[in-house]
């Protein structure tokens, strides 16, 4: 084994060792306990996974976990409300990331690409930031209600010279 790979599982112990210290402060957290102490370590999990995964270009994980740092973020700053939705969306992040790890390390049947951005959208819509990738959820028909909103705005515009120019006509 190379010095690099020797690196990388050891990395991986690591994020064993995060992953079932951010379950433990997401147990307190669903019992009520949102000290500063558990909020914190669990931001650290988060963050530790994160920024090893950057250094061994593991970048769906990367990718994955900034927006599930930034959520955490929020709620240990009390910009967000660790209420029971809240937790159980970091909840279903936590297994998330447990499967992008596996899949880094080759192990288990990947990960579900589409449930990993729909987390992503709801980790981004809790902490009030974008999401890295669109929202499955949403899909096409997200884009078409912009654009009939936009349409009665260009109707009204093209339709406002006629009314001035009836406005501008001379009275007979």
């Amino acid at each position: 084994m190379d010095e690099m790979e020797e690196f990388l599982t050891v990395f991986f112990q690591e994020c064993e060792e995060r992953l079932a210290e951010l379950q433990d402060c997401l147990s307190q957290m669903v019992d009520g306990d949102f000290d500063s102490e558990t909020l914190n370590a669990a931001f650290r999990a988060v963050h530790s996974v994160k920024g090893g995964a950057g250094a061994f270009g593991l970048d769906d994980l990367v990718e994955f976990t900034h927006v599930f740092e930034t959520t955490m973020d929020a709620v240990r700053n009390d910009n967000l409300d660790p209420n029971e939705k809240v937790c159980n969306v970091l909840l279903r992040a936590t297994d998330m990331m447990e499967a992008l790890i596996e899949d880094a390390q080759g192990n288990g049947d990947g990960f579900d690409r589409q449930l990993a951005d729909q987390l992503m959208a709801e980790l981004a819509e809790l902490a009030g930031v974008e999401s890295p990738r669109p929202d499955p959820r949403k899909g096409a028909a997200a884009a078409e209600p912009k654009a009939e909103a936009e349409a009665p705005k260009e109707a009204a515009a093209s339709e406002a010279p006629a009314k001035e120019e009836k406005a501008a006509a001379p009275a007979e």
